[in-house]
């Protein structure tokens, strides 16, 4: 028969490591998250963008948006071409 000691021994221990990876990982998405809604408050000033026949006027954090998904994908589409097999 097992009494209460080897029941409430053979639990995991509470704030295991897993539980505290969670709780790391979530804090640095709350951090990393102010700091974008930050970015994005003080770079809401529109520019003016000169495209080849023509002039917009967007606010910059669209603009560095576009540029890092341009950029993202660009490295995205060469790491691709490098690992195709010949």
């Amino acid at each position: 028969m097992s009494t209460v000691d080897d029941q409430v021994g053979s639990q995991p221990p509470r704030g295991g490591r897993g539980e505290r990876k969670a709780t790391a990982r979530l804090l640095a998405a709350l951090v990393l998250g102010a700091l974008l809604a930050l970015f994005a408050v003080f770079n809401s000033q529109s520019v003016q963008i000169h495209w080849i026949v023509t002039t917009t006027h967007l606010p910059m954090i669209v603009v560095i948006v576009g540029c890092g998904l341009i950029g993202a994908i660009v490295s995205w589409l060469v790491a691709r071409r490098r690992r195709r097999p010949s």
